[in-house]
């Protein structure tokens, strides 16, 4: 499995676009996760090529806190915490929120 380059996300929806080459031989071509490319042209083809441009979020421990502590402790919904925090990325907040549950239900179990 290989990271995509800008220039290989970019070729590899205009294959898939103008050519109609199919998401697993993209997949086989650039050595990448047949749902990864499948995710990767579905983000082109609704956000246009501009959303290649966006900086990688990095989100501080003090709103992860807060995050987890609205999903866990007050049992919020991941939405409304996501939308109540401004957190552009739902899966990510739903998946800190899985994580902290599994560990502390594992933590439980063990004593």
């Amino acid at each position: 499995m290989s990271k995509l380059s800008k220039q290989d996300k970019i070729t590899s929806y205009h294959l898939w676009h103008d050519h109609q080459i199919r998401s697993t031989e993209l997949s086989r071509r650039y050595q990448a996760i047949r749902s990864n490319i499948d995710y990767l042209l579905a983000l082109i083809a609704r956000h246009g090529l501009a959303i290649l441009d966006q900086p990688y979020t990095i989100y501080s421990n003090d709103f992860k806190e807060q995050a987890l502590k609205r999903i866990i402790v007050e049992h919020g919904a991941p939405l409304s915490s996501s939308t109540r925090f401004r957190l552009e990325k739902l899966r990510y907040v739903a998946q800190l929120g899985r994580e902290l549950k599994v560990s502390v239900t594992f933590i439980l179990d063990t004593h």
